[in-house]
């Protein structure tokens, strides 16, 4: 998957995702790039970042069980550096979700997520690209969930 990231197959929901990071979560795992992205010599590392008490309490566990093996620890501020892609899209967001709307699309309600903080770190001209950008691709049916199929039964 990591060789080519031109043949990199991302479902639209995962380029809207108001929450990729996990912030409502007790804890969020990633794959974390040293270097922002892999590369074939990097040493394959996740993530972790422990949000709750009970996140706290299920890591120590984890750890104390050998389940879990800590080679280094960083802070929420490495997270630029270890998912630079995640910072990325969670400013472009909020600029997203407002395209799809004017473009008629569905978009899911989100609150208590900062989406339009994180936008006000973008300059006018960038989230003006992002919310024109995913207008355009929801026009064109490049943005958004394929329309429902029946299963069969069995």
């Amino acid at each position: 998957l990591w060789e080519d990231e031109d043949k990199w197959m991302i479902q639209p929901r995962c380029k809207i995702c108001p929450d990729a990071i996990g912030q409502v979560s007790d804890i969020a795992v990633s794959d974390a790039w040293l270097n922002g992205g892999p590369a074939v010599e990097d040493e394959p590392l996740n993530g972790i970042i422990v949000r709750t008490k009970r996140g706290l309490e299920l890591f120590d566990a984890a750890v104390e069980a050998g389940a879990l093996e800590i080679k280094r620890e960083s802070n929420i501020a490495e997270i630029s550096e270890l998912q630079s892609h995640q910072v990325r899209k969670r400013r472009a967001v909020w600029a997203r979700l407002k395209g799809m709307a004017i473009a008629g699309k569905p978009v899911p309600f989100v609150s208590d997520l900062a989406l339009r903080d994180c936008a006000a770190q973008n300059s006018p001209a960038e989230n003006l690209a992002e919310g024109r950008g995913a207008r355009d691709r929801a026009r064109r049916g490049r943005l958004g969930e394929p329309p429902a199929v029946a299963r069969a039964t069995v």
